[in-house]
């Protein structure tokens, strides 16, 4: 059966295989411009040195000639540009491919929480009291830890694959299986009142906020 280690894994090296191929198409871009600059650069420059170059009736055969140049120059760049257009259109699907795969990839769901790992939870505070319902289903409560650490609660879990008996020829499986943590900032709390209780799979913590200015009870005789 596949982990979420693996599916991570796997994610991660189809996104670096995705971004590869972007960058080609990119660089081949960038050269496809920077050629078609100089071919625009270079027709200007023959055009300006024949109109500055050459004058009178002596030079006017070697005026054609660099005219005819430029001429050619011209639609060299024009073509290219032609040729960019059609690229552009040629890669246009290739892009869209890669992006609906790299969406597919990205997609990719372990378990039915909203983020595959991270527990679902409930929360509902009063003016003295947290109260948190932590959705744990199928976890063992051996397999459930819970800490307060400075001002925020810890959650971590396991969720074990079910198992059965024999040898497994096939297996299908939609549902969230490995490690689950959870943090909760939950502010000052008065640590010696957290409670915890786990029942039909849910976790269920209440904790009180610290008195302040409570009396010290000190009797005075």
């Amino acid at each position: 059966m596949f982990d979420d280690d693996f599916f991570a894994k796997t994610s991660e090296a189809l996104n670096g295989f995705f971004d590869s191929i972007e960058k080609s198409i990119k660089g081949l871009q960038k050269e496809v411009d920077s050629a078609k600059d100089k071919m625009k650069e270079s027709a200007e420059k023959a055009k300006a040195e024949n109109e500055n170059a050459f004058k009178g009736d002596d030079v006017k055969e070697e005026t054609a000639k660099t005219e005819a140049k430029a001429d050619e120059t011209a639609a060299k760049t024009e073509a290219a540009g032609e040729g960019k257009k059609e690229g552009e259109a040629a890669k246009k699907p290739f892009e869209d491919f890669i992006n609906k795969a790299r969406d597919a990839v990205n997609g990719i769901k372990i378990g039915g929480a909203s983020k595959a790992g991270v527990i679902p939870y409930f929360r509902a505070d009063t003016a003295d009291t947290v109260n948190i319902f932590c959705e744990l289903a199928g976890c063992d409560r051996s397999n459930v830890k819970l800490n307060y650490e400075k001002d925020s609660i810890l959650i971590t879990a396991k969720k074990e694959a079910p198992t059965v008996d024999g040898a497994v020829l096939f297996t299908e499986n939609t549902c969230y299986v490995g490690k689950l943590d959870l943090k909760v900032r939950v502010g000052n709390l008065d640590a010696k009142s957290i409670h915890a209780s786990y029942k039909d799979g849910v976790l269920r913590i209440t904790a009180k906020r610290p008195q302040e200015n409570a009396s010290s009870g000190i009797k005075i005789d």
